[in-house]
């Protein structure tokens, strides 16, 4: 399954930046492709990395490379 890799992903950033440490999340998508995780864990804003955890693994991706993050239904 692939995704369209839109130019500016500017918008997942800045909602990623207001979520806490350890937010559920079920999956992200990275330059259209689909990757399950479980958590994320932080943002480091200076350096535009996203951190996800997905069981005992630590996933790190660039914030610029995302072009969607899915979470559970309340």
């Amino acid at each position: 399954m692939t995704f369209p890799n839109p130019s500016n992903n500017d918008a997942i950033c800045k909602l990623l930046s207001t979520l806490p440490p350890q937010t559920a999340v079920n999956a992200v998508v990275v330059n259209g492709a689909l990757i399950q995780v479980t958590a994320f864990s932080n943002l480091d804003e200076e350096n535009n990395l996203a951190y996800f955890i997905n069981g005992t693994n630590l996933a790190v991706y660039d914030c610029s490379d995302l072009n969607m993050v899915q979470f559970p239904a309340p």
